[in-house]
């Protein structure tokens, strides 16, 4: 038997807690039952043997224990020292030390040394431009090399940026996702989107994507970025609205350690994207329960679909409110043959037990395919799940494969270029 091992250090004592492997989704959240506060250190061990949910073999690399760090504490934890691989310690398990647990985003992150940038964007005027979209218009056509755009600190607000189809191979690299946001209150009685990207091999990283539209009624999509890039990627960014937050639209995505943040639809669209390692916050009640995403695959013959692995489905930690009077549905379908699959991924007890809800028009879609594998917590019990054609538990390891970021989106030929690390297969 796998055991989890917690301890708070306090001064010089130490009280321990044991997690049995087979019962530890049931206390994600409960630090704070236990006395626990968001200033005290807490120590993460994880005892050598194999665990349900990973490998613990005596190898793991500081990533895969990051990620189950963030599992045992609901993905609200963010570690005070850089990744480094685990030290063995006295009862041979794993340690990380880690801090605040109060709230999860994205990382702060210098832009990497190695880079050298070819423009800045600075709203102080210390850069070669001082909004986003100059820097964007300045940028080369049909550049073959990646073009590095600094974006400084700052709020960018109501610039609504479009990289044009000809603007390729551009990479936006913030500060930080808390302090470099990119902002619009368009909706799509407007104008839509904060930002549109069209040019393939686009990146970004450590910006956040925001629509500030509140909500509405008519559940009118305000999105905070339109993608409609080929080989486009996304680490460690925040995707923040209420309605339809993140319309991934067209084409190959890849969305890593990232936040995304809605009520109404959170991600929809056409692209065939895989979320990994990715935390979905539900932000507010909604009549009718939030909706994770609407996936718009239209036929049998179209590549298209949505895969999340290893990601978090919670409330957002802000709403002050229970998570019983909080609830999500993983998927309505927008077409007819909707491709959505969450695998080996945490669902809370928001996640309602039927998993899934009818389309808008209230006319059963008997293509779709929505599918679970090895997901854990809570909300991760199908024997409630709807009875449709279309869904299904994945049994097999070589069906979810299909679903990964080397198989579903060829991921190992475009993504290692942008030097964002990803899983390409099934955890272990």
């Amino acid at each position: 038997m796998t055991i989890f091992f917690i301890c708070c250090m306090i001064c010089a004592s130490i009280s321990h807690v044991l997690l049995d492997a087979s019962k530890h989704p049931s206390f994600l959240n409960s630090l704070d039952k236990l006395g626990f506060k968001s200033s005290d250190k807490v120590l993460i061990a994880f005892k050598p043997g194999k665990g349900k949910y990973a490998a613990f073999d005596g190898e793991m690399n500081a990533e895969e224990v990051e990620r189950l760090v963030g599992f045992v504490l609901n993905g609200d934890v963010k570690f005070t020292k850089k990744r480094q691989k685990p030290k063995i310690n006295e009862n041979n398990g794993y340690e990380v030390v880690i801090g605040s647990w109060s709230r999860c985003s994205a990382e702060p992150l210098a832009p990497p040394i190695n880079i050298t940038f070819n423009a800045t964007v600075a709203q102080d005027g210390s850069g070669d431009y001082t909004t986003i979209k100059a820097a964007i218009d300045a940028a080369p056509v049909g550049s073959a090399n990646r073009y590095y755009i600094h974006v400084k600190q700052g709020v960018y607000r109501d610039e609504y940026v479009t990289v044009g189809k000809n603007k390729i191979n551009i990479a936006l690299i913030g500060d930080d996702a808390h302090n470099t946001v990119i902002t619009g209150r368009w909706s799509i009685a407007t104008g839509y989107a904060s930002m549109i990207v069209d040019g393939s091999g686009f990146m970004a990283r450590s910006i956040t994507f925001e629509n500030s539209t509140p909500p509405t009624n008519s559940h009118q999509a305000a999105v905070a970025l339109t993608n409609n890039a080929d080989r486009s990627a996304f680490y460690q960014c925040v995707f923040l609205g209420y309605q339809g937050t993140l319309l991934a639209n067209h084409n190959r995505q890849f969305y890593k350690d990232c936040d995304i943040y809605s009520s109404v639809y959170f991600v929809w669209g056409y692209a065939k994207a895989v979320f990994q390692d990715c935390r979905l916050y539900a932000l507010r009640i909604g009549s009718d329960g939030n909706v994770i995403t609407a996936q718009g695959k239209d036929s049998p013959t179209f590549d298209s679909g949505f895969s999340f692995q290893n990601c978090n489905v919670t409330v957002d930690p802000n709403l002050g409110l229970p998570k019983s009077e909080v609830s999500v549905v993983l998927g309505q379908p927008w077409k007819d043959y909707a491709t959505v699959v969450f695998m080996e991924s945490f669902l809370d007890d928001i996640v309602k037990p039927e998993g899934w809800s009818i389309s808008w028009d209230n006319i059963p879609k008997p293509h779709i395919f929505y599918a679970e594998y090895n997901n854990w917590g809570p909300g991760a019990n199908t024997s409630g799940r709807v009875k449709w054609p279309g869904c299904r538990v994945l049994t097999s390891a070589a069906e979810a494969t299909r679903f990964t970021v080397s198989k579903f989106i060829d991921g190992d030929a475009w993504i290692p270029e942008m030097g964002i690390p990803y899983q390409g297969g099934l955890n272990a």
